[in-house]
This record gives structure tokens, C-alpha cells and sequence, in this order.
């Protein structure tokens, strides 16, 4: 057994991934029954629905070492409620600029997700976030 402090994050890390693979791979086998779906869930499922190119990933196959379609779905996620949500508002107003510019919305929520990946990997190094750095990323949007 490693005692090794990274290798137990890692370990913690991937099981916490699968943890959230299975919670999707759940929620794909309940498309057909969206009625009964929290709303949460029907949101969630019509992120999933987008992104028909990883049927085969929300069906059970295991994407490759460079790539994640969970993950990224879930970074759609919370774009989508910081824009339900309007905070940060900069989110918005960046949707907004960047479909006047001619980006369809789904393209123009990738660029947004490009800023969150960014944020989040600062925070991660520095230990912490930076709101205002954040919100001054999507204004250059």
C-alpha cells in the first residue's frame, strides 16, 4: 500500500471522478423520463443532450487519459448557472458580447469555460481565488 500523501489525493481524486461518472451515466439512463427529474437534472440532461458526440462516454465507454467529457460538461454546468444566476454578471455580458460578434451560444459558452479553466487553475496554484481577476477575464471577452 503507498502512503505517499499525493499518491491518497490522487487515489481520493479518481474516486471522486467516478463517483460523479456514474451520477451522469444515471442521469442519461432517465432521459426518457424527464418529467420526473428534478430541475436541476433536466438542466444537467440538456447539457448531456449537447453533447451527443459523448453518447458513447454518458453510455458506459471510458474516455481516454486526454480527454473528459464529464468534466466538461460539468464546467458547462456551472457557467450555465453562473448565467441563470447572474453572478458574476460579467459571465452574461460576455455571452452577450460574443454572440453579437456572431458566436453561436454554444461556442461562445466554451470561450467562457476557456476564462473559468484559467480562474480555477490560479486559484488552484495560489490557494486562492480571485474574484475581481475573474469577472476582469470575461470583460476582455
Amino acid at each position: 500500500m503507498n502512503d505517499r500523501p499525493g499518491d491518497r489525493d490522487a487515489e481520493a481524486m479518481r474516486a471522486l471522478a467516478e463517483i460523479g461518472r456514474e451520477a451522469i451515466r444515471r442521469l442519461w439512463e432517465q432521459r426518457d423520463e424527464k418529467e420526473s427529474l428534478e430541475e436541476e437534472e433536466r438542466r444537467l440532461l440538456a447539457i448531456l443532450e449537447d453533447h451527443r458526440e459523448y453518447r458513447p462516454f454518458w453510455e458506459g465507454a471510458d474516455p481516454d487519459a486526454h480527454e473528459n467529457p464529464f468534466l466538461h460538461v460539468h464546467l458547462h454546468e456551472i457557467v450555465e448557472t453562473q448565467l441563470r444566476t447572474g453572478d458574476p454578471p460579467e459571465a452574461g455580458e460576455a455571452l452577450a458580447r460574443l454572440t453579437a460578434r456572431g458566436l453561436d451560444r454554444h461556442e461562445a459558452i466554451h470561450r467562457i469555460m476557456t476564462v473559468l479553466v484559467e480562474h480555477v487553475g490560479e486559484a488552484f496554484h495560489t490557494g486562492k481565488a480571485d474574484p475581481a481577476a475573474y469577472a476582469a477575464r470575461l470583460r476582455r471577452l
